[in-house]
Formats: C-alpha cells, structure tokens, sequence
C-alpha cells in the first residue's frame, strides 16, 4: 500500500484507519491467482482508492465501500479482459456500473 503515512505501526498492531481497513478487506477478499497480479493499492485518496495490476493498468476502487464486491467484480473484469485480450486504459470496479476503458 502506498500514499499514506502510518506512524509506529508494528507487526500485531490492529489498523483503525477505516481506508486501510478497506484496502485490506480488498486484497484479502480477491483469490489468490488474482492477488498475484496486485503490484500496489494506492490510498493517499481516501474518496479514490486506485489498485495496479503488475501489468500497470490502473483498478478504480472508489472510496473502498463494499470491498468484497469490488474484489470479485475485479476478478471478473480482469477476466474479461484476458479471455478477449483487450488493450486497457483502466478497469472501474463501482459495484452499480462496472467498466473496462479499453484504450
């Protein structure tokens, strides 16, 4: 995770800050043979969380609400995109309209 300062935290330690929180329901959430494919989750925006595929290609997680369901539309729009090898600007994973950008 990249973009937020956390002072002292130490192995063990229990996260509050709900962004982080929701950034790591996020990752926990997605299976493993997608997680892989996770390079960073950006949350210096706390209204505009932003994941990357090792591939560079930008996730848009929103505000991190409903993590779970982000996770799994991930897992299918990543999908998409490979099944029809789709040149992506960003994926869109807002659980009311999902969105592959294709470039």
């Amino acid at each position: 995770m990249t973009g937020k300062k956390v002072d002292n935290l130490l192995l063990g330690d229990t996260v509050t800050d709900p962004t982080l929180h929701s950034a790591m329901v996020y990752l926990q959430s997605l299976p493993p043979d997608i997680l892989k494919d996770i390079a960073e989750i950006n949350v210096g925006n706390p209204e505009s969380l932003v994941a990357y595929t090792t591939d560079s290609v930008p996730i848009h997680l929103g505000s991190g609400d409903e993590p779970a369901e982000r996770a799994k539309l991930t897992e299918t729009l990543l999908a998409e995109v490979q099944e029809n090898h789709l040149a992506v600007q960003y994926i869109d994973t807002d659980v009311r309209s999902p969105l592959v950008k294709t470039k």
